[in-house]
């Protein structure tokens, strides 16, 4: 049975949580919120540009990773990546200091998947149909960071 866990957090408690599992295993949860005191903006494992595809931070198996939307328009690209076929991705951002929105896209280019609010989170629930690589962005929906 094969599971991918990825997950990394942002300042002010900005937190992302791609989880992929095959359809045969349960979904894993692994978040667990900051400590009392928030990320510090500019210890960004991810440093900037990386809002494209060829920029994207990977995100291994169990790794955490800092990321910041630092000015209106900037988006932040990370790549995971699928193993097998029909794969179940969960991405959620359960805390922003603004209103962000997360999308999924294929190694084409494709917007496969889009946020949707659930509570105060950002929600994403595919199912991938190959294995490859696989591109989640995060960026600001209102211009707030």
């Amino acid at each position: 049975m094969w599971s991918h866990l990825a997950r990394f957090a942002a300042a002010a408690a900005l937190a992302i949580i791609p989880t992929l599992a095959s359809p045969a295993s349960a979904p894993v949860s692994a978040y667990s919120p900051p400590a009392s005191s928030p990320a510090v903006r500019g210890n960004d494992v991810c440093p900037e540009p990386n809002d494209t595809f060829q920029a994207a931070c990977y995100l291994g198996r169990d790794s955490d990773a800092l990321g910041f939307i630092s000015r209106p328009n900037d988006v932040d690209a990370y790549r995971i990546e699928v193993y097998d076929f029909n794969t179940d991705v969960h991405v959620e951002m359960p805390t922003m200091p603004a209103p962000y929105k997360v999308s999924l896209a294929n190694w084409n280019g494709d917007v496969i998947a889009t946020s949707t609010r659930q509570g105060s989170s950002e929600v994403i629930d595919t199912t991938v149909d190959i294995p490859g690589a696989y591109y989640v962005f995060v960026h600001s929906a209102g211009g707030g960071f």
